[in-house]
């Protein structure tokens, strides 16, 4: 049995985001942090098989889930919105985990690409339900997303405007999009120093705390709950 802990992310309404840092992509949303927490279970095991099949020497079988540390926040988590940051992400990045999360995002990305691709034209522009996203803007959303982690890796006195307008290409096709913007993350990441690493920022808005161990946690978390959103439109 592998004990896995995920971090409560409470925030308006008592709604609750669950956090998972070792399998980032297992992270979801729930009414209550108990229902949270009794969800969690089922998450870690979906991912943990999802990176198996991506070819992962993931532990197998039972999961005990452990709650350490719950963060109430002032944001509208229903929404999907999230602002926490977790003390683990507090602590440096190494390299060992680096390499694993920079693996993780290749597994993902790998899964969205070949999603998209077979997502016919037609459904990539349907709409589900008024005031939803289309396929299409789902893609374009997850490129905007991956910039704005992007920018949270630069101390707060960079030219985080001039990175943002240089790595945006906000006017290409999205599965264009999301190869140079990733090629642009996967760039800066391959330049992170022992500084960069152990950086501790706050960004605009709202004064967030950002390090490279949440930014990483979070365009992981983003890209595979997207993923899975996704996925539904196979079954229209």
């Amino acid at each position: 049995m592998e004990r896995v802990p995920v971090y409560l992310e409470v925030g308006l309404h008592a709604y609750a985001l669950c956090h998972c840092l070792r399998y980032p992509g297992a992270g979801f949303k729930a009414p209550t942090s108990a229902a949270a927490l009794a969800l969690a279970p089922r998450f870690v095991r979906e991912e943990r098989e999802w990176l198996r099949r991506m070819g992962e020497p993931v532990p197998e079988g039972p999961v005990e889930i452990e709650a350490p540390e719950q963060v109430v926040l002032d944001v509208p988590v229903h929404e999907g919105d999230t602002e926490a940051i977790f003390g683990p992400e507090l602590e440096p990045l190494t390299r060992p985990d680096l390499e694993w999360y920079l693996r993780y995002l290749r597994h993902s990305r790998e899964d969205l690409w070949d999603l998209a691709r077979s997502l016919p034209d037609g459904i990539l522009r349907s709409q589900v339900q008024a005031g939803r996203r289309t396929p299409m803007e789902i893609l374009h959303h997850i490129a905007d997303a991956e910039v704005f982690y992007l920018v949270r890796l630069e101390p707060e006195t960079a030219d985080l405007r001039g990175i943002w307008e240089r790595s945006i290409h906000r006017h290409r096709p999205p599965l264009e999009r999301l190869q140079r913007v990733r090629e642009h993350l996967l760039e800066r990441l391959s330049r992170l120093t022992e500084e960069d690493c152990r950086r501790v920022a706050r960004h605009d808005p709202h004064g967030e705390v950002w390090t490279a161990r949440k930014v990483l946690r979070r365009a992981i978390w983003h890209e595979r709950y997207h993923t899975r959103q996704l996925e539904r439109f196979l079954t229209l």
